[in-house]
């Protein structure tokens, strides 16, 4: 998979891979996996980055189903705790400067950048744990 030997895989050499793996995975899977990838601001994927990621998404997965359904897992507690700090008319633009397409929903990547402009300083592993846990609601 790595043509160009540079020791990584670019996210759309990931996808083709899967595509080939999975016949039937869907668009919208594709694109969630493809954000999952790119969060840390790169779209080259190194055996290491890959391996991490995968381990921070299985753990993030194993977290959420170990918590009680009434709580909030500390990624979205942090989440919570910035939204009420802010007001409704700056998250309602913030929301409208991220949908890019102007469609009135967030995809995957769209998402992501909302959750960058809330939290600055979070980080990939962070993000990765929220966009998880979110794709499961």
């Amino acid at each position: 998979m790595d043509y160009n030997d540079s020791g990584t895989l670019t996210t759309v050499q990931i996808i083709r891979l899967v595509m080939k793996l999975i016949p039937a995975v869907t668009a919208t899977h594709l694109r969630f996996l493809q954000t999952i990838f790119e969060v840390s601001g790169s779209t080259d994927v190194s055996y290491g980055d890959f391996i991490d990621t995968i381990r921070d998404c299985r753990v993030s997965q194993k977290e959420a189903r170990n918590l009680a359904s009434n709580k909030l897992s500390p990624s979205l507690r942090r989440i919570n705790e910035i939204l009420r700090a802010e007001g409704a008319k700056d998250i309602a633009q913030m929301f409208i400067d991220c949908d890019a397409n102007g469609d009135g929903q967030l995809d995957a990547n769209e998402l992501t950048n909302l959750l960058v402009m809330l939290v600055p300083d979070i980080s990939a592993k962070e993000l990765r744990s929220l966009m998880l846990e979110m794709n499961d609601v």
